[in-house]
């Protein structure tokens, strides 16, 4: 008999059933999942750690700006780097899809998006079609730290 391996957290894109999975994730750590549908998860990537989904972050948006959206790392992982891997990840695929710049809210990571390059900026200067999305509209408080980050392009060696 093999003795069971245990296989390191990976990144990878989240599959079309783990829609309750991630928004399991999401409640467990307070953050609100109920706009999040399946048809969302074609822009998520999760962190997997020997078959369970713990960690994840999402594109919302279409066009040159987008949304980063529901980044969750379950607690036995953080503190080891995967946010920001999870994060860098959502950026390369932003990149890949024309984006030019990524907004986000956040009622108490503001801080930890800082050192990855984001700022403070006002709502007022989010492009309309974000606006519109319920993280803006309806979910996030008024309160909420507004923050954007311009990416830079893919270079065409790296595409």
């Amino acid at each position: 008999m093999n003795p069971p391996t245990t296989q390191s957290p990976h990144l990878r894109p989240a599959r079309p059933g783990e829609h309750d999975l991630i928004c399991a994730l999401l409640q467990g750590a307070g953050l609100p999942p109920y706009d999040l549908t399946p048809r969302h998860l074609r822009r998520f990537v999760v962190l997997e750690s020997g078959g369970h989904i713990v960690g994840a972050v999402g594109l919302e948006g279409e066009g040159r700006s987008a949304l980063l959206r529901s980044l969750v790392v379950a607690p036995a992982y953080r503190g080891q780097g995967w946010g920001q891997r999870l994060v860098a990840r959502a950026e390369t695929l932003a990149r890949q899809d024309g984006v030019a710049e990524l907004y986000l809210l956040t009622t108490t990571a503001a801080p930890f998006f800082a050192t990855l390059g984001y700022e403070s900026v006002g709502r007022e200067r989010v492009p309309d079609a974000l606006k519109t999305l319920p993280e803006f509209a309806s979910i996030c408080p008024a309160s909420a730290a507004c923050m954007r980050r311009v990416l830079d392009p893919v270079s065409l060696s790296a595409a």
